[in-house]
């Protein structure tokens, strides 16, 4: 009987005990699943006050990977923005997030700086992320929405006092439809295309041979 009791007891210390918790991100933990494992301990914070995300870029601490962390970050920018004069507003509308050296259509590259173009979107935010920190950009005032990004680590401050290298981006903004590209005809298509033009060019050499016998 003893015996028994002390294994009940174990058995519920064991199941009590935080590091047999689940983790938030993880089946059975807190956290929200979109955000690939970081749950509510990296929800996004607001570094330092900040005027303006267009043109300069605010800093967050924290994560920055789903359609919740991108609301999350605009509601805060924005209530901390009521501060200043003028203040506007901002939404962002989660495109997608890609890692750093992401390959295909579109590549994104490595390092603190670079280009990232995508014809299919025109994107008004994009966010850089380093360490626990990402910097919020949006375009310059009187800057329209672009396809074209010219994204950068400087501002960031995990370093060590050094510049950062660029983990993920995660862009905000809309899809456009673009136009499908002509393919190149096939050899028989061209074949058949001249087999086409030779046929009428004969069908008209007749035609003007009749005329000039009745004439």
């Amino acid at each position: 009987m003893k015996s028994m009791i002390k294994i009940a007891f174990l058995s519920a210390a064991l199941m009590a005990s935080p590091a047999l918790a689940a983790k938030d991100g993880e089946p059975g933990g807190g956290g929200n699943p979109n955000q690939g494992g970081g749950g509510g301990g990296n929800a996004p914070t607001l570094s330092s006050p900040c005027v303006s995300v267009f043109g300069g870029g605010c800093n967050f601490n924290g994560i920055i990977n789903s359609v919740d962390d991108a609301n999350l970050t605009a509601s805060l920018y924005n209530a901390a923005n009521d501060a200043f004069t003028p203040n506007t507003d901002i939404t962002l509308n989660f495109l997608a997030k890609l890692e750093a050296g992401a390959t295909g259509t579109n590549p994104l590259g490595t390092g603190q700086s670079g280009v990232f173009t995508n014809p299919a979107w025109l994107i008004d935010f994009w966010a850089v992320k380093a360490g626990n920190q990402f910097r919020l950009f949006g375009r310059s005032v009187g800057e329209t929405s672009s396809s074209t990004v010219n994204w950068t680590t400087l501002g960031l401050t995990v370093g060590g006092g050094n510049q950062p290298n660029m983990s993920h981006i995660v862009f905000f903004g809309r899809e456009v439809s673009v136009p499908p590209v002509d393919p190149i005809p096939e050899p028989a298509t061209w074949a058949m295309m001249v087999g086409g033009f030779g046929l009428v060019g004969g069908v008209a050499r007749r035609r003007i041979k009749a005329s000039v016998s009745l004439a």
